[in-house]
């Protein structure tokens, strides 16, 4: 005996395919996908007509629970490695052969750039995109490059507000400097005198630093501390472009006791953070941050699976409120405070300047 006309409905609704492609480049696919009722399926990533993989959606989408009435992890964001090519067609299956909207879809050319048209006056070169992506979230060498110098002057322009004599700091610090988008920007504005030092965790980063920012020292640290080789009261200034927006509460600690150590009393350290300017990404991306947020002054959020990634990484993502960021680091004094700052530096992050005591 068949199945009725009504029961094949039933079954094809229960059975539908909701959600859509967020996003599609050569590196990456996002979205969100799910049954009725808010299950999650089991989707095949298609790649010009072959199946490259087959993933579960598991990222919190707060987004979504007011369709479902409940906090469902129905997110995907799948990473492509290596990149595809310009064109390839992608697409987002089930089972049975349904695709989620704004599936099947073309990845589209990346947009040209011509490192000319600049005209910065800085010597050092772009970055590849993928170490560019690596920093700062995005791939686009345009952004990344015409930020270098800009950054360096908000920098000099909050050391004089907080009534520093630039030409008289001896020795800087990157803390945390990637593929050195900060550091080139010092090029002819760095004090005669100044010693300009880098570090980063990830080798591949400080490579390219060496290789082409020969004008400053960079090395390769560890996660936790000590910064091996910078001696006790050794710098003048260091600043930190989104480190601690990727650290956990026991780590924050441990850095600043060593900032606290290898910074002279009166030197001055310069820091960004996700402030209340990210409260709404916070909402969005997890039930209960708001609340761990507001009841402790930091909440930590994990985009992906732990066993996958580790503290420090672009996985983490930690918010913090502004007392939160002034108990944390004891030994100095907080001198300016700028909120949801615009600036060339670390744009919307929350910025503070320090003064050791």
């Amino acid at each position: 005996m068949g199945l009725s006309f009504s029961m094949l409905r039933r079954l094809c609704r229960l059975w539908a395919l909701e959600g859509h492609v967020d996003r599609l480049d050569r590196y990456h696919v996002s979205g969100w996908a799910a049954r009725p009722g808010g299950r999650a399926p089991r989707l095949s990533i298609v790649v010009d007509g072959k199946v490259l993989d087959r993933i579960v959606p598991g990222m919190v989408r707060s987004d979504l629970r007011k369709i479902y009435r409940r906090p469902v992890q129905l997110g995907f964001n799948y990473v492509f490695d290596p990149p595809l090519r310009e064109g390839a067609q992608v697409a987002v299956t089930d089972r049975f052969g349904q695709n989620v909207a704004k599936s099947p879809g073309r990845v589209p050319a990346e947009p040209p750039f011509d490192p000319a048209s600049l005209n910065d006056g800085l010597s050092t070169a772009v970055p590849p995109r993928d170490l560019i992506f690596l920093v700062v979230g995005h791939r686009d060498p345009q952004a990344f490059a015409v930020s270098r110098r800009p950054a360096v002057d908000f920098l000099l322009e909050r050391l004089q507000a907080a009534g520093v004599d630039v030409s008289s700091l001896r020795t800087i610090l990157d803390f945390g400097c990637g593929c050195g988008r900060v550091l080139a920007g010092w090029e002819h504005v760095l004090p005669a005198q100044a010693r300009l030092i880098g570090c980063d965790i990830n080798p591949r980063l400080i490579a390219f630093c060496q290789a082409q920012i020969p004008f400053a020292r960079t090395f390769v640290s560890k996660f936790r501390p000590p910064l091996e080789g910078i001696q006790s009261g050794e710098i003048d200034f260091a600043y930190a472009a989104s480190v601690f927006t990727h650290l956990e509460p026991a780590d924050i600690s441990l850095w600043s006791k060593e900032l606290a150590r290898i910074i002279r009393p009166g030197g001055h350290l310069l820091l960004s953070f996700h402030g209340a300017g990210f409260d709404d990404v916070v909402a969005r991306i997890s039930d209960t941050g708001p609340e761990q947020l507001k009841a402790t002054g930091i909440y930590t959020h994990l985009h992906s699976d732990p066993r996958r990634t580790s503290s420090g990484s672009n996985d983490y993502a930690t918010f913090m409120t502004q007392s939160y960021v002034v108990g944390a680091f004891p030994l100095f004094e907080a001198v300016e405070i700028l909120a949801g700052s615009s600036n060339a530096f670390m744009a919307g992050h929350d910025i503070v300047m320090f003064r050791r005591r």
